[in-house]
């Protein structure tokens, strides 16, 4: 059993994804751009809430423009674990964010905590050893840094309006993230009563690297009030062996 604490949008892992795993793509996609201003960033969140859930209210409005922009806003400085938010308001989003992931696959760490780790590790070293790896990208640094880990694409969200739906368009957003990443894989949590989703996935390569513990999603309550509820949730894992893979 894998045991993960979900951030906000992570949580809400219950995709919208009501497409025929049998529906083939567009022969020629066009890609979505990708969002970097935080006015675009502010809507594809908005984007999000409207297209994700059936009551919307303006706390859960906040709360997730509060987590986009910290997920996804461009900083002051490159960040170490990179993430990358591709949205059109007329075919849908994807998100995705770096984080580390054990090499048994039993533990994957979400982005913040990755971070942590990372920055404690290099807290170690002598300006000697850290010099060894300036410039270098965090791909290069963790199989030296953290030999028991390696750097995954977790995708966080995909979101695809209902006009467009049972049209290709998600696979077409997972194969451009695919197309985008540098990791050696690709992760995901989907709930496990989503069965279209899981099928979509596993048409794509992604295989279950079994189902969470202790997983909660965001949701309305009848009073209008915004919880938290227990979730059952599979890990999927897509390997691309890029660099001797996992």
């Amino acid at each position: 059993m894998l045991n993960s604490t979900c951030l906000f949008h992570q949580l809400v892992f219950v995709f919208f994804l009501l497409l025929n795993p049998s529906v083939s793509p567009f022969s020629t996609p066009s890609p979505i751009p990708k969002a970097e201003s935080e006015s675009s960033i502010k809507e594809a969140s908005d984007f999000f809430i409207s297209n994700y859930y059936p009551t919307s209210t303006p706390a859960l409005y906040d709360l997730s423009s509060t987590q986009f922009s910290s997920d996804y806003a461009p900083l002051l400085t490159k960040r170490t674990f990179p993430s990358s938010l591709y949205f059109s308001s007329s075919i849908g989003l994807i998100c995705g964010q770096t984080c580390l992931l054990s090499n048994k696959l039993d533990d994957l760490i979400r982005p913040k905590k990755s971070l942590e780790i990372y920055n404690e590790k290099m807290s170690y070293l002598g300006p000697k050893q850290r010099r060894e790896f300036k410039g270098k990208s965090i791909y290069n640094i963790i199989p030296n840094l953290l030999p028991e880990y390696t750097v995954t694409t977790l995708i966080s969200n995909l979101i695809i309006p209902p006009s467009f739906r049972r049209k290709g368009y998600a696979q077409n957003l997972l194969l451009q993230l695919e197309s985008s990443s540098e990791t050696d894989s690709m992760s995901l949590f989907v709930n496990s009563k989503n069965i279209p989703a899981i099928s979509l996935y596993e048409k794509l390569g992604y295989v279950s690297a079994g189902k969470t513990e202790g997983n909660k999603e965001v949701y309305v309550k009848d009073d209008g009030e915004v919880g938290e509820r227990d979730v059952e949730e599979v890990f999927m894992i897509k390997n691309f062996m890029k660099s001797g893979g996992i």
